[in-house]
């Protein structure tokens, strides 16, 4: 298994939250258990994994904070850059 990416987390149209990316196209996988609405993720902590030809590549939050939505399902084909959760503030 190669090292995990970091994910840059950008704030979204100004508002406190904030989208963890895909850093490269394939198939999200879910960790296990999978991240939910609600749950706190500390800034490193693995959300999944992305496969590309056959590789898991680990994928990482590069922010701390409060999942609000989960936008990608365990086996779903990403594009780069797709927004695979949103997160925001835990205060």
């Amino acid at each position: 298994m190669m090292p995990p990416t970091p994910v840059a987390a950008d704030n979204l149209s100004g508002d406190e939250r904030q989208a963890i990316k895909a850093p490269f196209v394939g198939y999200f996988r879910a960790a296990n258990p999978p991240i939910k609405a609600g749950q706190e993720l500390k800034k490193g902590q693995v959300i999944g994994s992305i496969e590309a030809l056959g590789i898991p590549n680990d994928v990482e939050s590069s922010a701390g904070g409060v999942v609000d939505e989960v936008l990608v399902k365990d086996g779903e084909a990403v594009e780069f850059g797709q927004p695979i959760a949103l997160l925001r503030s835990a205060s």
